[in-house]
């Protein structure tokens, strides 16, 4: 028999096959989970990387939003000491029509701002003068049986070492009201100005109750939902906190509840560096330090608090904006937070479309954080551009556009940021471009932007520059934030301040100001300067007889008759009640007396249509004083030799002039 051939196949064991499987199956799942591997990281890096982009513009966003809203307050206070109905009161404490006038003008401020639960004007002694209460969205005038002594109070100590226009910021806390924290909890920040009258030892102290809860809600809503925000005081302990039994703990008698007690890595990395990171396993926390109200000497933030009278020596020291992420959060619910996942992946098929899935879930992640960003940045409420480190515009928002009246096409990459302010060098982008400076903070300042419609806009803006890592200057971004309301506001307080609120014409303080700069002028020295000093005769009598309405009448008609018989260079004041004052620049002796003759037989010939059609009959008494030549220190000497001729016009029988 032949010897059978062999067979063109051969037949493998079935354990070589089964090898051959598991070196595959083994080597493709190895590949895989090191290209998955891979993946991950990459994911997990750039997450981390827009996490820290997140907490950095809620940081940049908060430390802006308190500088904003202190300095807002502290201005705010400035205006108020400006106001003539508190030099009036201080001068006359115990005059009811003083007290009356101030009480209506703070509550008026306090019902037209809203953001003050308490206006004082408080003695040096702590002892409350004038209060309005703010409640139920009404302006309430506390009655003089119901003021309370304050003596002992840090923010009236602390007041009590400013000089006068100094400011004293006291820290964030809850209000305390005879003894007792104030419930529901009512968190404030008080803002204190010295104030003083004209006539010495007449200084008080001006409190703004400053409502905070405004502010510490406005800070919250800066942070996405998956974020923790937590504002803290120099001491660490929390002024907001996303577990909210955990705030005051200093005022609660709750002294465990500090960051020191709770994270004290954390507490002491935030008390070596102003800004940092901290990383506790999955927990990363984001920190700066914050200088409320820019009282930071080194900072254009803390000159420009210095220029309003801030005094950095007794202010409370820092505040702390902390920002939480629990990142293993953030993996929830993505592909690589299931490791079972990976084991069930056999094929490289499979591999590829998993990859695949987790390419597209990234660059959805990615795209909805831009649009996130985008968003936030359009649509922000204060205005946003962006440019290069020529100065070139390369993006701008919504409201600056509206502010502005430019298109976005107008000004991309063909207008610079000097070409919108009134001052070009505002900021120095050579200066910087060259490394002369790296400010680290943003730099606010009041300016002036220029629309297209050739408007000028008042503004508030802050300037923040971007290095890259060897110190060249990369992009800068600027805020832009419309003060036109506030200016105008700013404005109408200030002619208050200077006018009188009956005749419209200057009072006392404001005459002082002019007299004396018109006695100073330079060149006209040697010419003449006379003063008439007038009183309505029996101005009483006008009063009781038909009320202070029409005596209030009485005092405008003699206002116009003065103002008719004057020449543009003459200067009219109210000196106070009935006594009225006119500066007559260049006038000699005897000009001022006919001067003066002419206003008397003008008043005494005129009648004043009163209430009821009474026709009344007013004289007045003037007396008339000269200076040969001017003599800003013979000011003083000159109204006082007027007021004495005036009273012996009144000893001769009233309705007299008296130059003599």
């Amino acid at each position: 028999m032949a010897k059978s051939s062999k067979t063109e196949f051969e037949y493998q064991p079935l354990s070589a096959y089964f090898r051959k499987f598991i070196l595959w199956s083994t080597g493709s799942l190895l590949i895989l989970f090191l290209v998955l591997g891979i993946v991950q990281r990459v994911f997990e890096s750039g997450l981390r990387e827009r996490m820290l982009v997140s907490h950095g513009h809620g940081l940049d966003m908060a430390e802006q939003l308190i500088n904003v809203e202190l300095l807002r307050a502290v201005q705010d206070a400035h205006l108020l000491a400006e106001l003539n109905d508190i030099q009036s009161f201080l001068q006359a404490p115990y005059n009811a029509e003083a007290r009356v006038a101030l009480e209506n003008t703070l509550a008026t401020f306090a019902d037209s701002y809203g953001y003050y639960d308490q206006i004082r004007l408080i003695s040096l002694d702590g002892m409350e003068m004038v209060r309005i209460n703010y409640e139920d969205s009404t302006a309430h005038v506390v009655p003089v049986s119901e003021l309370q002594d304050k003596s002992g109070r840090d923010y009236v100590t602390q007041g009590e070492q400013l000089a006068n226009e100094e400011v004293y910021i006291s820290p964030l806390e809850l209000n305390v009201e005879l003894g007792q924290v104030e419930i529901p909890y009512q968190p404030v920040i008080r803002i204190v100005e010295r104030v003083a009258a004209d006539i010495p030892n007449t200084s008080a102290l001006l409190v703004l109750n400053y409502k905070a809860n405004h502010l510490l809600n406005s800070f919250r809503s800066l942070f996405r939902e998956d974020e923790r925000g937590m504002l803290l005081n120099t001491d660490g302990y929390w002024m907001s906190n996303h577990e909210r039994e955990n705030e005051w703990g200093w005022q609660t008698e709750q002294p465990s509840l500090t960051m020191e007690d709770w994270k004290s890595p954390l507490w002491s990395a935030m008390q070596s560096n102003d800004n940092g990171l901290y990383n506790e396993g999955e927990l990363s926390f984001s920190y700066r330090r914050i200088e409320p109200a820019g009282a930071d000497e080194q900072t254009l933030d803390g000159r420009y608090a210095t220029d309003l009278g801030v005094v950095p020596s007794i202010q409370n020291g820092s505040w702390y904006a902390v920002v939480q992420t629990d990142f293993s959060s953030r993996m929830d619910g993505t592909f690589f937070h299931s490791w079972a996942g990976y084991l069930l992946v056999t094929l490289l098929v499979a591999a590829c479309l998993i990859q695949a899935f987790l390419v597209t879930r990234y660059r959805a992640t990615r795209t909805h954080f831009i649009r996130e960003m985008k968003d936030l940045y359009d649509n922000a409420p204060i205005g946003y551009l962006t440019f290069d480190a020529d100065g070139y515009v390369k993006r701008v928002n919504r409201a600056l556009v509206d502010l502005v009246g430019y298109k976005k096409q107008e000004m991309i990459g063909k207008m610079r940021l000097s070409d919108l302010l009134d001052d070009p060098g505002a900021f120095d982008l050579q200066k910087l471009k060259s490394g002369g400076q790296q400010p680290k903070r943003i730099k606010q300042r009041r300016l002036t932007i220029k629309a297209k419609n050739g408007a000028a806009i008042p503004s508030v803006c802050s300037f923040t520059p971007r290095f890259n890592g060897s110190g060249a200057l990369v992009l800068s971004r600027c805020s832009v934030q419309d003060f036109s309301e506030q200016a105008e506001l700013e404005d109408a307080l200030k002619e208050q301040a200077r006018t009188d609120p009956l005749t419209g014409i200057f009072n006392r303080r404001y005459f002082w100001e002019l007299a004396s700069q018109e006695m100073g002028k330079k060149g006209v020295e040697s010419s003449p300067v006379s003063v008439l000093l007038l009183d309505i005769d029996h101005f009483k009598q006008i009063n009781d007889t038909y009320g202070h309405t029409d005596g209030d009448t009485a005092l405008v008609s003699l206002t116009h008759i003065c103002a008719e018989k004057l020449r543009k260079s003459d200067i009219l004041a109210r000196f106070g009640g009935e006594e009225f004052v006119v500066l007559l620049p260049g006038a000699s002796k005897e000009e001022a007396l006919q001067k003066a003759e002419s206003i008397r037989e003008h008043i005494a010939n005129t009648n004043t249509r009163l209430s009821n059609d009474v026709a009344l009959q007013m004289t007045v008494s003037i007396g008339v004083a000269t200076m040969p030549k001017r003599d800003i220190d013979e000011l003083d000497e000159l109204l006082n030799l007027a007021d004495t001729r005036l009273y012996q016009a009144k000893d001769a029988g009233r309705n007299q002039v008296c130059c003599e």
